[in-house]
């Protein structure tokens, strides 16, 4: 097999759930799947913490006040404009369509329904889960979010934790699943996806939808959710299907 093509195991079985189908050197096993338990764990955790004190505490917490005086934008300018077009690429009906063709993509040329379904399933469990969220933490959104027509509780912003948890399960089905990448390109890849996540933050402050910590736990939650679901879902489909061959 030439390197960075995806066959499957079984001429018969076009599309596939398996991991051999995504690697040449893989198999089913939970460590070649590459669950990134310390990562999602130390995001886990930091999330945890961040929630606590967003949840205990009334109103910004210190370092709010001082990011969002610096970041924040008037309506008439055009770092507000620039700010708003950015939120609405990150708002939930873009990241969802871009989640959808991103996986009928990788259906197609990829031949792994397991792969395609954790696209559009990472940032839809993002989703789901900021929400309940917002309800249990119940911290509300700053004054100036009236700017933008929101209302409700902010933590943690479902903005960047839908676009982190695309941008993320995106680059771990790029650098660790089919091709191989090398360490740079993957290290390349991993900090413009950063950069990009760090744009839509600063764009849910800037126009004041937002404070800084909403932000941070939006990316924290869609690092985690993004980190997870390939892996998750490789592992599950593989031992449903070695049942079923039983």
């Amino acid at each position: 097999m030439s390197q960075g093509h995806i066959v499957p195991n079984d001429v018969n079985e076009r599309w596939s759930w398996d991991a051999e189908d995504l690697d040449p050197e893989a198999d089913s096993s939970a460590a070649t799947l590459r669950m990134p338990a310390g990562s999602v764990a130390a995001l886990v955790l930091l999330f945890v913490a961040l929630a606590a004190v967003a949840w205990h505490r009334v109103g910004p917490m210190p370092l709010d006040a001082a990011i969002d005086r610096g970041l924040r934008q008037t309506q008439d300018g055009v770092g507000w404009k620039l700010a708003q077009a950015v939120s609405f690429v990150a708002s939930g009906p873009v990241v969802g369509l871009l989640g959808l063709l991103a996986g009928a993509v990788l259906f197609l040329r990829r031949r792994s329904m397991a792969l395609a379904f954790a696209v559009v399933a990472a940032p839809a469990l993002a989703g789901v889960v900021e929400v309940l969220l917002k309800d249990l933490v119940a911290r509300a959104r700053p004054g100036t979010a009236v700017l933008t027509g929101e209302s409700g509780n902010g933590f943690p912003s479902g903005h960047v934790s839908g676009f982190t948890a695309l941008a993320v399960v995106l680059l771990v089905v790029w650098g660790w699943y089919g091709v191989r990448r090398t360490d740079t390109a993957r290290a390349v890849a991993g900090a413009l996806v950063g950069v990009a996540v760090l744009i839509v933050a600063i764009s849910r402050v800037a126009v004041g939808a937002h404070y800084a910590s909403d932000t941070v736990g939006g990316a924290l939650l869609g690092g985690a959710i993004g980190l997870v679901t390939v892996p998750f879902v490789l592992l599950v489909a593989g031992r449903v299907r070695s049942r079923h061959l039983r």
